[in-house]
C-alpha cells in the first residue's frame, strides 16, 4: 500500500520518486520499544526494550544493503505507526542523523509512563533547533495516547521544519492509510507546483504554503 501511495504521489508531482524499504518485525515489543523499569510492563511484555539493537540493525545492515543494491539519492526518511511510531520518535531523539526526516503516525508514547515525551519536552531550544524534520499526528486515541503526543507537539516549535497534524476524525485502525500520502509529501516534497491539485498539508502549527495547496 505504501509503495502505491508513493508511486501515485510521484506521478502527480506530490512527492519525489522513492524506493520503499519495508522491514518485517518478528517481535514488535522487543524491537520497537525502549527499556523500562516498570514491573507491570515487564510482566506483560517480558521481551520488550531492545529498540537500540533494532536501530543498530537498520544502521549497520539494512541501510548498507540498500546502498549496495539500488540507485539511491542519498536522502532517506522513515515512517511508522503505533509502536513503530514510538520507535520513530525515539530514533529522532536518540540518533537524529540516522535519517533525514521522520514521520510518526499515532505513536504509542504512553510507553513507560510517557517517559520519552517528558524527555523531549525538557530539551533545551538549542538542541531542538538542530533536530531533523518531523511529521507527527494522532487519531482519536483517548487520553492515554493523546497526552504524550500533545507534549511532544508542544515542544517542537524550535525545530526548523515540522508538522503537527492531529486527526480526531480518524481512529487507530484508519489513521495509517489515511495519513501516508501527507506524510510522504511532507518528508519528500516535490519541487513542482501542485497548488491546483488540492494537495494541501494541514499542519496545525503553520499556514499552508503555496506548494502545499
Amino acid at each position: 500500500h505504501v509503495v502505491g501511495v508513493a508511486q501515485l504521489g510521484m506521478i502527480w508531482g506530490r512527492n519525489l520518486e522513492a524506493i520503499v524499504v519495508g522491514i518485517e518485525t518478528k517481535d514488535r515489543r522487543k524491537e520497537l520499544v525502549g527499556p523500562t523499569r516498570d514491573a507491570e510492563l515487564l510482566r506483560k511484555y517480558p521481551t520488550a526494550g531492545k529498540s537500540a539493537q533494532f536501530r543498530s540493525f537498520i544502521r549497520d545492515e539494512v541501510k548498507p544493503l540498500v546502498k549496495r543494491s539500488f540507485r539511491i539519492g542519498g536522502h532517506d526518511v522513515v515512517v511508522g505507526e503505533s509502536l513503530a511510531g514510538l520507535f520513530i520518535v525515539e530514533t529522532w531523539l536518540r540518533e537524529p542523523g540516522l535519517f533525514d526526516g521522520y514521520g510518526a503516525i499515532s505513536p504509542s508514547l504512553w510507553w513507560d509512563g510517557e517517559a520519552l515525551s517528558r524527555e523531549i519536552a525538557a530539551l533545551p531550544a538549542e538542541r531542538m533547533v538542530r533536530q531533523p524534520r518531523i511529521y507527527l499526528n494522532i487519531a482519536n486515541e483517548g487520553a492515554e495516547m493523546q497526552s504524550g503526543v500533545d507534549r511532544v507537539g508542544g515542544a517542537l516549535s524550535p525545530v526548523q521544519d515540522w508538522c503537527y497534524a492531529p486527526r480526531p476524525d480518524l481512529t487507530h485502525a484508519t489513521i495509517y492509510q489515511q495519513s501516508e500520502a501527507a506524510v510522504i509529501q511532507f518528508l519528500l516534497p516535490s519541487p513542482y507546483a501542485i497548488e491546483t491539485e488540492g494537495f494541501e498539508l494541514k499542519c496545525a502549527n503553520r499556514a499552508p504554503r503555496a506548494a502545499d495547496k
